[in-house]
């Protein structure tokens, strides 16, 4: 998605939209928005006031490192195992110059993908291949991290809130938010000083199913030290793998 952060190691974040920021002239006291249905929600101001902040947290990220894992299921049942993605990201945007980023997955339970760019290039190997590929970086791209942040922006104004309290969530202290519908709800975790997800679970129900998506954020740093050896091509793959060059030209 994060921002959801459910990405195979495969796909690079794509553009985000430029987003223009909120007038400050409404009181979250007493705040209700209609939704696009013209029905009015209800909302919580202390769950507000959290979100909003974990939408500011998600706009200012300059650079990241997550240590994550993703665990989707069909049902409402925790003894079932779900499919499960575990996955590293390491995001360092540099100016004037394309993103340098490194994606590790486990997806599935298969060998771990990668996935890195240099801000030139971008390696695509999957762990134990003979070969590995190397295709051009689009140079006018830019990684923006306001994808979460609108996504829970447009939620807020759309879903019922509420602040469920303080907890304990994968080592973190947190505080709990929900966002409710009749048949969607998003539970949010958000670590306490910093206000970024490190927990999220997401649950959609039709007539036939009920789809969970749960998000664990296991390790986090808003301020990573960069580390070149991590987007140099030849140390991510084995010794004997073929690194084959795709050209601008071709394809």
């Amino acid at each position: 998605m994060k921002r959801m952060y459910i990405l195979s190691a495969c796909v690079l974040l794509t553009t985000a939209a430029g987003c223009s920021n909120q007038e400050e002239n409404t009181s979250t006291e007493d705040k209700k928005v209609e939704s696009n249905t013209a029905s009015e929600i209800e909302q919580d101001p202390e769950a507000l006031e959290i979100v909003e902040n974990a939408i500011d947290t998600e706009r200012n990220i300059e650079s990241l490192f997550l240590h994550q894992e993703m665990i989707m299921k069909m049902e409402d049942d925790e003894e079932a195992p779900g499919d499960t993605i575990e996955e590293k990201l390491w995001i360092f945007p540099e100016e004037g110059e394309n993103t340098h980023e490194r994606r590790e997955a486990s997806m599935f339970g298969n060998p771990l993908e990668y996935m890195i760019s240099d801000g030139e290039e971008i390696l695509i190997y999957t762990e134990g291949d003979d070969t590995a590929h190397l295709y051009p970086a689009e140079s006018d791209d830019e990684v923006e991290f306001a994808d979460e942040a609108s996504v829970m922006e447009e939620r807020i104004n759309t879903f019922d809130s509420r602040f469920v309290g303080e907890e304990k969530v994968n080592g973190y202290d947190t505080y709990h938010v929900a966002l409710e519908q009749e048949t969607e709800s998003h539970e949010y975790w958000f670590e306490k000083d910093s206000y970024f997800t490190v927990r999220q679970v997401s649950t959609m129900t039709t007539a036939d199913t009920t789809e969970i998506n749960e998000l664990n954020v296991l390790e986090f740093d808003l301020d990573p030290e960069y580390e070149e050896e991590l987007f140099n091509f030849e140390e991510a793959v084995d010794e004997e793998t073929e690194l084959i060059r795709t050209d601008d030209q071709e394809g």
